[in-house]
């Protein structure tokens, strides 16, 4: 069975959701913990993924909290012990609001050096770890998948929760837990972005949770909209091969790769490659170079660069 690691939202697209939990959405690096998996080498956790670390002379130890890609996230002893040792949870590493690059930079270390202090483990779920954890194939990125599970005797069994139970066990266990607001969804939003927040999540109390983009949590977030100038193109790769995998725009001087087209804006009936090259030396009959193209995006980057981009419309001319 091919799923995704943790549960994650989808995009809020006229779902009907009173009486749901609504939070602010932290512009942080999802994290689970695990903490029976703490203090065993890698090689002995079942769902690690070695990637990053089979370069390093010495095996590594869990720390007990993994990325969503199950990479391992190295954190020091005094910054672990804070988190509870008998429950399982899903939250966000966290450094404040506009300092996502500071989370990343400090969390992806493969030492302890970085400012953990700033850190904080903001948790929203303790998911049943025998759903997170049954046999399976993740999908870590494009392709790729990583072949997880665990034997039942390790697995903590508990017992089947939705949202508001689960919530219920977590609050009594760990004092970090995001707060679930209520209220009109936009006008929260709408609040929260005034005073610098990246969105909002919405989530249904009676939901269970399933390792899937699920309907039953909601990301809404404010978007903008600009305009760039096609330059170039990039090939597509897998489900996408031999049509267009992204347009490379001019973006007041810099180069931005825009994606979020249909199969029949995908379509380069003129398609070629130069050799050795996964660029497209013709252009495309749909969006030709030295055209603009409208885009949305969530946020610019401190560089400028547009977050999330993603296309929405030829220029009308």
């Amino acid at each position: 069975m091919k799923r995704e690691s943790c549960m994650l939202a989808q995009v809020f697209k006229q779902h009907k959701i009173p009486g749901w939990f609504l939070s602010e959405k932290l512009d942080g690096m999802r994290a689970l913990w695990v903490p029976w998996s703490r203090g065993l080498p890698l090689s002995e956790v079942p769902w690690a993924n070695m990637l990053k670390v089979d370069r390093l002379r010495q095996e590594p130890i869990s720390t007990g909290l993994w990325s969503r890609y199950y990479n391992p996230i190295m954190a020091p002893d005094w910054w672990l012990d804070r988190l509870p040792q008998n429950i399982m949870m899903d939250g966000e590493l966290y450094m404040g609001r506009h300092k996502f690059q500071e989370t990343v930079s400090c969390t992806k270390r493969l030492d302890f050096s970085g400012p953990w202090e700033q850190v904080e483990y903001i948790a929203f779920d303790a998911p049943n770890p025998r759903v997170v954890f049954a046999a399976g194939e993740v999908r870590i990125n494009g392709n790729r998948y990583l072949t997880v599970g665990q034997p039942d005797s390790v697995v903590p069994n508990i017992p089947v929760r939705d949202l508001r139970g689960r919530l219920e066990v977590l609050r009594s266990t760990y004092e970090h837990v995001v707060e679930y607001l209520a209220g009109d969804p936009f006008d929260l939003l709408n609040q929260l972005v005034a005073e610098g927040a990246e969105g909002l999540i919405a989530r249904n109390p009676r939901s269970y949770y399933l390792c899937k983009r699920s309907k039953d949590m909601l990301k809404l977030k404010p978007s903008h909209d600009d305009e760039g100038i096609v330059i170039g193109y990039v090939a597509g790769k897998g489900k996408f091969e031999n049509m267009l995998g992204a347009l490379i725009l001019d973006y007041k001087g810099q180069k931005l790769e825009l994606s979020g087209f249909t199969d029949e804006e995908r379509s380069m009936p003129r398609f070629a490659e130069s050799p050795g090259e996964k660029i497209f030396t013709v252009a495309s009959e749909v969006f030709l170079l030295g055209s603009a193209v409208t885009f949305t995006y969530r946020e610019l980057s401190r560089d400028g660069i547009p977050k999330e981009a993603r296309y929405f419309r030829k220029h009308s001319t």
